[in-house]
């Protein structure tokens, strides 16, 4: 069950996708809960402060992504974008630039994961995937 101070975020997706909502937690612990989507079964990730964290998602029913594109956000900052069959960081925020790491080989396999690396208390809020 969530904290009762968690912050509460309304997405609602253009496209298919899903959200992740970052929220502090006790002893230095940030927990990310996935809402389900209109694609990806919900599941729970927790990161310590400071250390990586892998935001994936199986995409129900499976097919191969490799040919979409995948945009994550982390409120109005672009976070990730992958187009084209390649990543793409033109936009992407400066505070991410170097610290996300998009799985390409489990794309094929309907399967979008997403490292972040070195977890932040300042980006304590949701962070959205669309396709």
């Amino acid at each position: 069950m969530l904290d009762p101070e968690v912050k509460r975020f309304q997405w609602r997706p253009k496209r298919a996708g899903w959200t992740f909502f970052v929220f502090p937690g006790n002893t230095q612990t940030v927990a990310l809960c996935l809402q389900s989507g209109m694609v990806c079964s919900p599941s729970t990730v927790q990161a310590h402060l400071g250390r990586d964290v892998v935001l994936s998602c199986p995409v129900e029913p499976p097919y191969d992504l490799t040919n979409e594109t995948l945009e994550w956000t982390n409120g109005t900052n672009v976070v990730h974008v992958y187009r084209s069959r390649k990543d793409d960081p033109d936009n992407q925020d400066l505070r991410f630039k170097g610290r996300t790491i998009l799985n390409h080989q489990n794309l094929k396999d309907g399967i979008v994961s997403l490292t972040l690396t070195n977890v932040l208390m300042s980006l304590i809020q949701a962070f959205s995937c669309s396709i």
